[in-house]
């Protein structure tokens, strides 16, 4: 997933009397805006609830919008509106320019103004809001900041804030973990650090992995795919952590790799495992994995190391009957028709 945002300022009025308010005034109803805005009805083929996108030409570039969503958000004593936009892939420089063209040209026919039309009733009066033109069109592509909060112990990292809504637990303006510079957290798709997390030197967080608690990242691990780290997990080295979760005191480092396999199990390593090796599929590890070993496990049944000893979670499989069985059996529970009955012979009875 790619981020874009556009932000531009916006104006307020409030009735009776069409007074307009100032900037610190206007603050003061940003979650009744917040309403308005949201409770507005988008396309079907994305959620855009500012409906910018209405006549947007149909095409490629159309198709990768997933959403474009427009709110308000305070910052110093100001309220502006802002409109961020999630893409499934990056435009292309060609569809970047176009976008840009089409989203000045509809703030010169007025979409702006159209919110005017939306009453937002508040106490005392009326409230109408309009959005203005941007100073300017250039896209913001970030999805987060590096702030200027140190990390306590180690002041060279700095904590992140969200720019934009980044996942189901991310809107924008979270603060999150801590990293050492832009190169350890990916600008594209879901991925997050939270809480005291690190992610530093040489490592990166990418695609839709997170990294929670107090958990680690350093050298030059790469955590990517779906993988989940939490509690004081540690990634070092050359590790590269794909899927699964790591937590408690584990450790993945030297040329580690954790994955899962095609049927989507991933390993669960805990406790103070230190792995070396290579673990792919449905493992629960509570132990060492040396370097060179490859443990790789494509079935449903989970293998686990606990305290030296190896074990087997079973998963239980109920028999099926197979399709043909089943609708040989469907056909005779059908109820058959009866023939109709024949007409009665013989002479009327008067």
């Amino acid at each position: 997933m790619s981020f874009y945002r556009l932000d531009f300022p916006i104006k307020g009025l409030f009735s009776p009397g069409n007074r307009g308010l100032s900037d610190r005034e206007l603050s003061h109803y940003e979650r009744q805006i917040q309403y308005m805005l949201h409770d507005i009805q988008g396309m079907e083929e994305a959620v855009d609830n500012g409906r910018i996108f209405c006549a947007f030409p149909d095409g490629e570039a159309k198709e990768r919008i997933v959403c474009a969503d427009l709110s308000v958000y305070e910052k110093d004593g100001r309220l502006s509106a802002s409109m961020e936009m999630e893409t499934t892939f990056p435009f292309r420089e060609r569809e970047e320019t176009a976008l840009c063209d089409y989203l000045q040209a509809q703030f010169q026919k007025g979409w702006g103004n159209w919110f005017q039309e939306k009453p937002i009733y508040v106490d005392g009066g009326t409230l109408t809001i309009r959005l203005e033109e941007p100073v300017s069109y250039d896209l913001m592509k970030e999805k987060y900041e590096i702030t200027d909060i140190p990390h306590p112990k180690y002041p060279w990292l700095h904590r992140i804030r969200a720019l934009v809504h980044v996942n189901e637990q991310v809107e924008r303006g979270d603060l999150g973990g801590y990293v050492e510079s832009a190169k350890n957290l990916s600008q594209e798709g879901h991925c997050w650090i939270y809480n005291q997390a690190i992610c530093c030197e040489g490592a990166l967080v990418t695609e839709d992995a997170r990294l929670y608690d107090g958990a680690i990242a350093r050298d030059s691990a790469l955590i990517s795919g779906d993988a989940r780290m939490f509690e004081q997990a540690k990634a070092e080295g050359n590790s590269i952590v794909l899927s699964g979760e790591i937590k408690e005191n584990a450790r993945v480092a030297g040329g580690a790799e954790i994955k899962r396999t095609n049927n989507g199990l991933s390993p669960l390593i805990g406790k103070d495992s230190n792995v070396y090796g290579s673990v792919c599929g449905g493992f629960i590890i509570n132990g060492n994995i040396l370097q060179g070993e490859t443990l790789f496990n494509s079935t449903e049944d989970m293998i686990v190391l606990e305290d030296g000893k190896w074990d087997v979670l079973i998963k239980q499989r109920k028999l099926k009957p197979p399709e043909q069985w089943k609708n040989k059996e469907n056909r005779k529970q059908e109820p058959k028709e009866k023939p109709p009955k024949a007409p009665k012979k013989g002479g009327d009875c008067r």
